[in-house]
């Protein structure tokens, strides 16, 4: 029988609705950028620093790049060419779901990881991890308050108070 090659990583590769997602988000990508920047072609704008005709050029191609990482179906790619959209020359608001894209394929992508190589998830917040070490229990006085515990060093009684101002008199 010959040595079958073990697949990849189920990491690597996205799942059907990461797909279709990353479909739409390369489809909303090059919407947004016409929708931004074809109004501008006829014309130059006061407020437009730059080409419009470089800005769809880039636009456009961010959008490929996003259709190319969904076709694919790898993952990394993917998020990080969605992560490119939505820093594309339209950015603002309309960039926010392609970020968002980005950054929920990185996390499950870090999700997965941390699932293949066998580690359990962190641990809450209030928990603390197996051989974790308590500080010391501190003692409570009698009203009720928390105290730090006592010194292992050896502090002196005060002196007691003799009254007065507790300066030295001049005279």
């Amino acid at each position: 029988m010959a040595d079958r090659p073990t697949p990849p990583p189920l990491t690597k590769w996205l799942e059907p609705l990461e797909q279709r997602l990353t479909y739409a988000a390369a489809v909303y990508t090059a919407l947004a950028t016409l929708v931004v920047t074809v109004p501008y072609l006829s014309g130059s704008h006061p407020k437009l620093k730059g080409s419009p005709a470089l800005a769809l050029g880039i636009g456009l191609g961010s959008a490929a790049v996003v259709l190319v990482g969904a076709r694919l179906r790898h993952r990394l790619g993917a998020a990080l060419a969605a992560g490119l959209a939505g820093v594309a020359p339209w950015g603002g608001i309309l960039s926010v779901p392609v970020l968002g894209l980005s950054f929920w394929l990185l996390f499950r992508n870090s999700r997965r990881m941390r699932e293949e190589r066998g580690l359990a998830p962190a641990p809450a917040r209030g928990e603390r991890p197996a051989g974790f070490r308590r500080r010391r229990p501190t003692a409570e006085a009698d009203d009720g308050k928390r105290r730090p515990p006592a010194s292992k060093r050896y502090t002196p009684p005060k002196a007691p108070d003799k009254g007065g101002r507790g300066g030295r008199r001049r005279g």
